[in-house]
């Protein structure tokens, strides 16, 4: 009986951490295979010679008032968040995961296309901020030392502003998640008006430079 006794405790000491790790997996590919479930179909389709067919109106020049106006309105707004670490659209909830997590654990059928159109729509963005070079709105106001995280407001090495890579990114995933989880459309609407108007509080485009980049995405999603 020692002997039995030993070799069952044995078992447990060695196999024990190999069932829990296997245990835990299948309820990772529950947990994911519920949330799939959940989810519309994609129906978001890639646009045949978008980069040819998709633009932006010319520049607008605004005032140096009006956006400072616009810089002091969304630091108003977000108190909090000006100083703290930036925001990353990577880390958007979906369900109790992040978009990250949710990006990588895609069916292939749906995270090709999505992947594919996200870049087409930064290569718009990159192609489009060489033929429009504009300023940060801080630069715009004179107020350099008003650009907080500098960093996040270029996109390929470049200035991205007019469109804004970070606005376009950000928008393109809202409405694709919101579209897959219409129950939870006003959650992601509401956390991307936070997301751009942090934007504008750190300095980085102004309300008019967001609103043509997500014209951008719209007309890319709508000319599928």
């Amino acid at each position: 009986c020692f002997l039995v006794g030993s070799i069952f405790v044995g078992y447990i000491y060695f196999a024990g951490p190999k069932l829990a790790a296997e245990q835990a997996a299948l309820a990772t590919d529950r947990f994911f295979a519920e949330l799939f479930a959940q989810a519309a179909p994609f129906s978001f389709t890639i646009v045949p010679n978008a980069l040819e067919t998709v633009t932006v109106p010319a520049l607008t020049t605004q005032s140096s008032d009006e956006l400072k106006a616009e810089l002091a309105a969304a630091r108003v707004n977000t108190p909090s968040n000006v100083d703290s670490a930036v925001q990353n659209i990577l880390d958007l909830p979906v369900g109790e995961i992040t978009f990250l997590e949710y990006l990588n654990e895609m069916p292939r059928e749906i995270q090709d296309p999505f992947i594919q159109m996200q870049d087409e729509i930064d290569q718009l963005v990159f192609d489009l901020n060489q033929k429009y070079e504009q300023k940060t709105l801080a630069e715009r106001i004179g107020e350099p030392s008003a650009l907080f995280y500098p960093e996040t407001s270029k996109f390929k090495g470049a200035t991205s502003v007019y469109p804004s890579q970070r606005v376009a990114e950000a928008y393109f995933v809202g409405q694709a998640l919101a579209t897959q989880f219409p129950s939870q459309a006003q959650f992601y609407t509401d956390f991307l008006n936070e997301y751009i108007n942090n934007g504008v509080a750190y300095g980085h485009y102004s309300q008019l430079d967001a609103a043509v980049s997500k014209m951008l995405v719209d007309d890319y999603i709508q000319s599928a």
